[in-house]
């Protein structure tokens, strides 16, 4: 008894970390955001940080906030006409080389292409 009450009671602030990393990185995900950064917010080191995050969220943070950026850009391929280069930059990736590159290795295709096979 004694030990599962341990167990629910060090999970609480393991749970808090990686929820306010992804509270921080929801509404910051245009800007540039390191681990270093997330550690820092929370006041632990960054192995620490990144071991919690990966256990509760079953990905690294970066990979997450890469997710969040995508998200967002799919949701502007498809509703709005923005050009590509200027989405990239909307959700935080100033290269737009680097943007196709990184949305082609999460979805599979290129940005243009999401665009026309959703538009």
């Amino acid at each position: 008894m004694r030990r599962a009450m341990l167990l629910h009671t060090d999970s609480s602030p393991l749970n808090r970390i990686a929820a306010e990393a992804v509270m921080y990185i929801d509404k910051n995900f245009a800007e540039d955001i390191s681990d270093e950064k997330l550690a820092s917010l929370s006041g632990v080191s960054v192995q620490h940080f990144c071991r919690v995050f990966r256990a509760e969220m079953s990905m690294r943070p970066l990979e997450y906030l890469a997710q969040r950026r995508l998200s967002e850009a799919k949701s502007l391929l498809v509703n709005t006409d923005m050009k590509i280069g200027d989405i990239g930059s909307a959700v935080g990736y100033g290269d737009r080389n680097y943007f196709s590159i990184v949305f082609r290795k999460y979805e599979g295709v290129s940005p243009a292409q999401y665009r026309r096979s959703r538009g």
